[in-house]
């Protein structure tokens, strides 16, 4: 949400949600995504993603990451490559995940399915702050615990 600070005498703050960004199922896009809003993906995408809020995966939805930085991911569609997820990486019944993943929590559920190496992180996402990680981010160990 943005707050915008009183900017004269007696004028309250004003709250404004951020729409999320939505790739749509017939678009196909290459780049780098980056902000606060969420992201929902029901076409396909392929670059980085860098934002402060949730990646939605929908059925359908394909992403291929050079890397992602989220605070949740909420996988029902396909998605791999490198993550971040300084919260939680959710896959649901036909979300399939693939690569190496850093994050705070996971939870699969029955018919999801992920492939890869996991590492559980306790601290903020040192990516989203700026901070140099203290883990090598193109090989994260295969440790995986909830």
């Amino acid at each position: 949400m943005l707050n915008f600070n009183k900017s004269r005498e007696g004028q309250e703050k004003v709250s404004v949600s951020l729409a999320p960004t939505l790739i749509s199922g017939s678009v196909h896009c290459r780049g780098h995504l980056s902000g606060n809003a969420d992201v929902v993906v029901e076409g396909e995408f392929s670059g980085t993603i860098r934002i402060g809020g949730r990646l939605i995966i929908r059925p359908g939805g394909r992403v291929h990451s050079e890397g992602i930085e989220c605070r949740i991911a909420d996988i029902s569609g396909e998605a791999d490559g490198i993550f971040y997820i300084s919260e939680l990486l959710y896959i649901r019944q036909r979300g399939v995940v693939s690569g190496d993943v850093a994050v705070g929590g996971i939870r699969i559920e029955e018919g999801g399915a992920f492939n890869g190496n996991c590492k559980t992180v306790v601290s903020a996402n040192p990516l989203l702050t700026g901070a140099t990680p203290d883990f090598p981010v193109d090989r994260i160990p295969a440790v995986c615990t909830e």
